[in-house]
């Protein structure tokens, strides 16, 4: 038996970014950010005939990541 949520979550962003001039009109630029949204912990019930106990199994449900990002400006 499969589940399907959907939410919004919040957390926090770090990051830091250059830019380098090449010519008047040419610049580079690179960037990076940590990403973190947090964790959840969601419970199943298990699928098990036993009417005296009933029986749970849980996930964990870990969202972070690293962002990149690399580009050329032009300036007209």
């Amino acid at each position: 038996m499969g589940g399907k949520r959907s939410s919004t979550r919040t957390g926090w962003t770090l990051g830091a970014g250059l830019e380098y001039a090449i010519t008047d009109n040419v610049t580079l630029k690179g960037e990076y950010a940590y990403v973190d949204l947090g964790s959840k912990t969601y419970q199943f019930r298990e699928n098990i005939r036993d009417k005296a106990n009933i029986y749970y199994t849980s996930a964990r449900d870990s969202a972070s990541f690293h962002v990149i990002r690399a580009g050329v400006n032009y300036r007209f």
